[in-house]
């Protein structure tokens, strides 16, 4: 006859493990979910910034989870949207489409002097008299621009992985009061943390990072847009 104590240990195991297996369904129902939702969030925030799922300032481990998934979905979208347009430009006989992600990846293997002469061709495009500081003692303003007899300055930081911090657009916004310009923008290759943007809010700071850069770099002609292969430089005369 079976000991009642082990009978009762068996139905305990047995319960606790039907319990774990009904928690991972659940679990990865939940998963599934929201990264289906961000697929379909994706068309109506391609070429934007990601907005965050959250406002609040300090956000519990649920939501950052949350968060993340829905990142992963958009993503997912976006690149797909990037491959089908990609497709559609070399139908059309036309140079072959950059992504976005292949655009930022082409900014970041400049030297931080040629990523800054990027980014003040792009502003002269938009219509700003853009020019290169460079140098050591630049003050913290890399490019000063002028429009309408309204100055404007630039600082641009050709990121990786590391994020733009609530300290480096703090040393941005004394640089501009020390220039008297009455805008700035703050242009990276990487993303800035939830505090930095929070800093630039309330004041005349433009915040550009990747996901918006690399629109503004093809919108405007400077690196992968949709130019005819034949096209020559009229400079060097080579192929654009």
């Amino acid at each position: 006859m079976a000991n009642p104590t082990d009978v009762m240990t068996q139905q305990m195991s047995t319960l606790i493990a039907q319990m774990g297996f009904i928690f991972l369904e659940y679990l990865f129902a939940v998963i599934a979910f929201f990264i289906v939702l961000g697929f379909f969030i994706g068309p109506f925030t391609y070429g934007h910034r990601i907005s965050r799922l959250l406002e609040s300032k300090r956000r519990s481990p649920f939501e950052e989870f949350v968060q993340g998934l829905l990142f992963i979905g958009q993503s997912i979208m976006h690149h797909l949207i990037d491959w089908i347009r990609g497709v559609s430009s070399t139908q059309r006989g036309a140079r072959s489409w950059l992504s976005d992600q292949q655009i930022i990846n082409e900014l970041r293997h400049l030297s931080p002097k040629e990523f800054e002469e990027v980014v003040a061709q792009l502003f002269s495009t938009m219509g700003y008299h853009a020019t290169v500081m460079g140098g050591k003692n630049d003050g913290g303003i890399d490019i000063e621009m002028w429009k309408k007899g309204r100055l404007s300055v630039v600082q641009c930081k050709k990121f990786i992985s590391q994020k733009v911090t609530p300290h480096d657009v703090r040393d941005f916004f004394g640089a501009m009061g020390d220039r008297g310009a009455h805008q700035g923008f703050f242009v990276t290759t990487g993303h800035f943390t939830y505090d930095a943007e929070r800093f630039a809010e309330d004041k005349p700071i433009h915040c550009i990072d990747a996901s918006q850069l690399a629109p503004m770099m093809r919108e405007y002609g400077i690196v992968g847009g949709n130019q005819d292969a034949d096209e020559a430089c009229p400079k060097c005369g080579k192929p654009l």
